[in-house]
């Protein structure tokens, strides 16, 4: 059964990792800036990211309670945000999503037309420590 896991773990990190090298996100070739709680970003991002939900369908802010497991307290949200980059046309976003499958997901947000969207979503294996470092799985956005 063991074997069973790591085999399906590992063809989920190689096919991450061929999305991660074919997507263009909208962040490409565009400067962020480094923001580490939810209150600096966007009210409307906020709003897509749930923050105004209340229980599990919230969002935590980085450090703060949030459900790891599918043991689930319903008065804590199932994500937590970790970091984000921003700009005036671009947002994005590392959330930790927790539960039976939990994952760290970076969520790309544009403006356009006087709204933000949700752009690109891609799940990635390790939680970034700092906007160069949640980069680096998006080398596109480097660039």
């Amino acid at each position: 059964m063991k074997q069973i896991v790591w085999i399906v773990l590992s063809w989920f990190l190689v096919m991450s990792s061929i999305v991660i090298a074919s997507e263009q996100p909208s962040c490409s070739g565009k400067s962020l800036s480094e923001v580490r709680t939810l209150t600096a970003l966007p009210n409307e991002v906020n709003s897509l990211l749930g923050q105004a939900r209340a229980g599990m369908d919230g969002i935590a802010d980085r450090g703060a309670k949030f459900n790891v497991t599918d043991v689930v307290d319903e008065r804590f949200p199932m994500s937590r945000f970790v970091i984000a980059g921003i700009n005036a046309s671009c947002v994005l976003v590392a959330i930790e999503r927790g539960g039976r499958a939990y994952r760290i997901e970076l969520i790309v947000f544009d403006h356009g037309n006087g709204k933000w969207q949700l752009a690109n979503s891609i799940n990635i294996y390790r939680i970034p420590q700092s906007l160069q470092e949640m980069l680096t799985y998006l080398p596109s956005v480097n660039k």
